[in-house]
């Protein structure tokens, strides 16, 4: 158990203030780290954008941040680019959960990266979820939200 170990090692009191502190913390990483191991088994280990499966490079992404609640209908399975777009609303996905980019990514974005990384898989498909379908009532909050031209 991790929490022991800190405070035996720290010879911290688990009910002083720090203690406290210290110990919501581990709970939330503990409740990170069980929520992206969900969130990545739920799409396969793969980004449901590209497919790509190099677990290291993929992220839980939430669709509608909110700390308080580690949800998988509230998270896609992306790739750190494709996180890094989809929490900056310059990507979402659709009623039919096709790619989509912002007008702002599209008319500014230019070159080979821009068109294999991005303007390749718009339209095409969200690698289907095996367990637990990404709500569609978040999705329609992140589509509300994308970045205009």
């Amino acid at each position: 158990m991790p929490e022991a170990e800190f405070f035996l090692e720290s010879k911290v009191s688990p009910t002083s203030k720090r203690g406290t502190e210290e110990l919501e913390h581990l709970h939330r990483v503990q409740n990170l780290r069980t929520f992206r191991r969900i969130v990545l088994q739920n799409f396969n280990n793969a980004c449901c954008v590209s497919g790509l499966d190099i677990v290291d490079t993929l992220r839980a992404c939430p669709i509608v941040p909110d700390k308080s609640t580690y949800s998988p209908e509230n998270a896609l399975c992306l790739a750190a680019t494709y996180a890094a777009a989809f929490r900056h609303h310059l990507i979402t996905f659709d009623e039919d959960m096709r790619f989509v980019l912002s007008p702002s990514l599209s008319d500014h974005a230019t070159g080979d990266a821009f068109r294999y990384t991005f303007k390749a898989y718009e339209g095409q498909r969200m690698l289907p979820a095996r367990f637990i379908q990404p709500s569609e009532a978040l999705m329609q909050m992140h589509r509300e939200h994308l970045v205009a031209g």
